[in-house]
This record gives structure tokens, C-alpha cells and sequence, in this order.
């Protein structure tokens, strides 16, 4: 081969390889998002557990604050600096940030707007399982720099489902149950609540009938035959209504006060305090 083929060659080699390097060394020389916006409680509480630095996070949603609906509300007392934000696109706008994090739950026109202005965001789009949690902490974590964080709160969330999981039983009937809640709204299959009551080691009775949240009527509700009811707590005091409505007070599972109490706040959240639902449904239901 002529020794010109391969100095060209090598040239060639050459010039790859520090074009390799040159992306990679401006990726991970670009400066980490230093004023961060959250625009849904599920990257709220992500956030909160990825930030050493909180003051990085300049804004949440007012969900955040709200000790019925939040985890993280002790983060925000009176003197906190981190103030509350709805989706007013001028507002957010108004923070200057450089990463707002928002999702399906904000509104079209708000995603619309954030693209208009051209602000950094990352958009999560699926909150319909506990892996999909997993997803989001991941993709939250390389949006704000904060990788090594996701994965190592991604490996003890791992570690925390592994621990639900004991060998299978195939003799042993998984025990059902069903959510309450006093409208007679049912969460079914394709939810996040039917995703943690299956990594606790039951089964949705609702399932079988709803896909997402829909409400049944007393003629339905009588035809399902939990084990279990799993009741919200800490909005109220459900169970003065559960045992007076007419449907629910008529199930075996409320006859015999067979319930599992879990905080609405964990019971509804799509971020990693899901687990921890789980995990007080897996310990309630162990014999």
C-alpha cells in the first residue's frame, strides 16, 4: 500500500478522534442549569432529593407547599426564598430560568408558550408505573447535571422494590384490593396506583373493569370482592363515610374492617415516595 494511503490515513484517524473529544469535552464543560424551575409536584419532590445545592431550584409548584398533597413540604417553611409558582408563563418567564422542568399534567398553551420564548424545559410524559418514575429521575438528572445523584437514588429505589419481591408462590392467591375514595371513582389498570399496589404483591381488583380513573357506579362497586380496601390518609377521615355509603358499607372487606391505611400523599404521588406506598401496602398485607 502506498505510504501516502497511509498518512492519509492516519490523518483521518487523527482528526476523528479529537472531533470525539472536542464534543465531549464541551458536553461536560457546559455549565449545570444554576436556576431551575419545577412545574409539577412529581419534579418537585425528583428535585429535592437530586439538589444538594437547593438554592439551584428557584421555583416548585404550589403544590409543594401543601402539607395534604406534598412530601416535601418541610423543605419550605416561612423564611424559605424558594417561592411558589403557577403555570403563568409570564411568572416563570419573570425567573429567567435556564431548565424549567414541566409535564402532561401543564397545560398546552403553557408548553406552547415555553417553546415560543425558546426557555430550556424538559418535558416527562409518562407517570403510569414505578418505572416510569425510575425514567423520570434519570432523565431530570441529566437535564440539571445532577447524574450521579439519579443513579444512586435509582439503585436504592431498585433496591427497596427487590426487597417486596420474594420468591413467587404459585399456590398462594395474590390478595385483592381496591382503592377508596367517597365519589366512587376506582384507579384501574394503566395508573401508578395499580403499578404499586402489584410491586406490595397484590392485585387491583379494579383492574379488571377500569382502565385509568373513572367512576362506578353502586351496582358495580358491589360486584368486586376485595380482601382489602386501601384507604387514603391525612385529607380526612375516611372511614366515618366508607362504612355509611351505600355500596361500600356492603363490601366483606369493610364488614370485617379489613383496611390498609396509606398516606394520600404517597398513595398519589408520582414520584419516588410511590415506594413507599408500596412498601406500607407489602408490610400490611405480610401474614
Amino acid at each position: 500500500m502506498p505510504k501516502c494511503l497511509v498518512n492519509w490515513g492516519l490523518v483521518a484517524l487523527w482528526f476523528c478522534l479529537t472531533t470525539v473529544l472536542h464534543s465531549q469535552t464541551n458536553r461536560n464543560t457546559k455549565p449545570a442549569p444554576q436556576r431551575i424551575v419545577s412545574m409539577s409536584l412529581a419534579s418537585d419532590e425528583i428535585l429535592s432529593a437530586l439538589l444538594p445545592n437547593k438554592q439551584r431550584l428557584v421555583a416548585t409548584s404550589a403544590l409543594a407547599h401543601n402539607k395534604r398533597y406534598s412530601n416535601i413540604n418541610h423543605l419550605f417553611d416561612s423564611s424559605s426564598s424558594t417561592p411558589q409558582v403557577a403555570t403563568d408563563i409570564e411568572k416563570v418567564a419573570n425567573f429567567q430560568p435556564d431548565m424549567v422542568i414541566c409535564s402532561v399534567f401543564n397545560q398546552p398553551q403553557f408548553i406552547f408558550a415555553l417553546k415560543r420564548l425558546q426557555l430550556p424545559h424538559l418535558m416527562l410524559g409518562k407517570f403510569t408505573s414505578i418505572n416510569d418514575i425510575l425514567t423520570n429521575i434519570i432523565s431530570i438528572g441529566k437535564a440539571v447535571q445532577a447524574e450521579a445523584q439519579a443513579e444512586i437514588l435509582v439503585k436504592t429505589l431498585k433496591q427497596r422494590l427487590s426487597n417486596m419481591h420474594p420468591p413467587p408462590n404459585k399456590t398462594l392467591r395474590k390478595p385483592l384490593v381496591l382503592n377508596f375514595f367517597a365519589d366512587y371513582t376506582l384507579m384501574g389498570a394503566n395508573t401508578m396506583y395499580d403499578s404499586i399496589v402489584k410491586h406490595a404483591g397484590a392485585s387491583n381488583v379494579a383492574a379488571t373493569i377500569v382502565k385509568g380513573f373513572r367512576k362506578v357506579s353502586i351496582e358495580t362497586l358491589v360486584t368486586l370482592k376485595p380482601d382489602f380496601i386501601i384507604v387514603p390518609t391525612g385529607i380526612y377521615d375516611p372511614l366515618p363515610r366508607i362504612q355509611q355509603l351505600q355500596g361500600w358499607k356492603n363490601l366483606a372487606a369493610v364488614k370485617a374492617k379489613r383496611f390498609i391505611h396509606v398516606p394520600a400523599k404517597e398513595l398519589l404521588a408520582t414520584s419516588q415516595y410511590a415506594i413507599s406506598a408500596s412498601e406500607k401496602i407489602y408490610v400490611a398485607l405480610k401474614p
